[in-house]
């Protein structure tokens, strides 16, 4: 008897066991593979976002521990763009409300004529004029609300009116976290939140001899002068939404929790067998089998049910990625990041 034996020995002659030890190992690697890959993918697609508008630094009145957005001063631009190195500033206010459940919608007010709209391409209609009270929406908002050019889309006013803003237009990015938005021009959107002079972010464009080095050093000038405000490079892990910060670390925890209930499963299973094949075992010791050998087929059994485990699971979550473009809330908004060494890694990972 060699070692190969023993091991398919011990998943022919106990397949129920080995079967729901390696689904178990499964889904929880699935489970942890694609938090993962959901929170690349919304960094990634901040990323592409940012890199399209050509933003580099992000001034935001959100607070660090809440993705809820905070109302500052729309004066507060003025002092941004005279400080040196700022070539452009385009402030931005949005709001999310559910026109048609369940499916909210962020409507997102940029001033007409910023650099914000440059690289929106119309596909369809045309982009609301200055103070014209109408909406352009994305191409996956619009497929989502089934809205088009000519339709009116809902929006409930700040002294709770319903008004009804005529879609002008249809506009694609290539990010997708502004496909799914309602795109209107910041003034009408003050007016109908009751929010004149206020907004949520300033997104600073910077002159092009400013290097890396000198975007940290205006961001860090900015902390200084506006300390009440959240201050980031574009692009970065500081810069994205606290919410994606917060997923980041909820798909760490649960990673790690997933990996603990696997490592149980496992340790329990391989306890069964040997206690269950003691005798054989001990015949084993008996005929002249080494202790170390012993040990190698029960950590080659444990490392077979990982890999196969974590092979299923990888499947798991392509077949995840695939279904959550069918879920309306998922549809064109979540974009799961399989890219780089992820998935490689997970895999060797697992047996060990």
């Amino acid at each position: 008897m060699n070692v190969f034996h023993f091991i398919w020995r011990e998943f022919s002659e106990r397949p129920s066991r080995s079967f729901l030890t390696i689904a178990g190992v499964a889904l929880a690697f699935s489970a942890g593979l694609s938090l993962f890959s959901i929170v690349r993918g919304f960094e990634q697609q901040a990323r592409i976002k940012y890199e399209a508008r050509r933003t580099h630094i992000l001034v935001t009145g959100a607070s660090g521990r809440s993705p809820m957005p905070v109302w500052i001063d729309e004066s507060t631009g003025d002092r941004l763009r005279s400080m040196e190195g700022v070539e452009a500033v385009a402030a931005g206010l949005w709001e999310v409300q559910e026109i048609v459940p369940p499916h909210p919608m962020a409507f997102v007010g940029w001033p007409r004529g910023c650099y914000l709209w440059e690289h929106l391409k119309v596909v369809e209609g045309q982009l609301p004029g200055p103070g014209q009270e109408a909406v352009a929406l994305g191409e996956v908002a619009s497929k989502i609300l089934g809205r088009k050019t000519g339709d009116f889309v809902e929006f409930q006013t700040a002294g709770l009116e319903v008004v009804r803003l005529p879609v002008t237009g249809v506009f694609r990015s290539v990010s997708m976290n502004e496909n799914a938005i309602a795109l209107v021009d910041l003034r009408v959107l003050q007016r109908l939140l009751g929010a004149a002079g206020k907004v949520n972010y300033f997104n600073l464009r910077l002159g092009p001899g400013v290097s890396v080095a000198g975007r940290e050093k205006l961001r860090d000038l900015i902390r200084e002068a506006l300390p009440e405000l959240r201050v980031a490079v574009a692009g970065t892990a500081e810069g994205s939404n606290p919410g994606v910060r917060l997923a980041r670390g909820f798909s760490l925890a649960s990673s790690l929790l997933a990996l603990t209930v696997s490592a149980t499963g496992i340790f329990n299973s391989l306890l069964m067998n040997v206690s269950e094949r003691s005798a054989e075992l001990a015949c084993l010791r008996a005929l002249g089998w080494r202790s170390g050998r012993i040990a190698v087929v029960v950590l080659a059994h444990g490392a077979l049910i990982s890999s196969f485990g974590a092979v299923l699971g990888v499947g798991l979550s392509f077949l995840m990625a695939d279904l959550l473009q069918f879920l309306p809330l998922a549809a064109g908004r979540i974009d799961m990041d399989f890219g780089g060494p992820l998935v490689p890694l997970a895999l060797v990972v697992a047996p060990l």
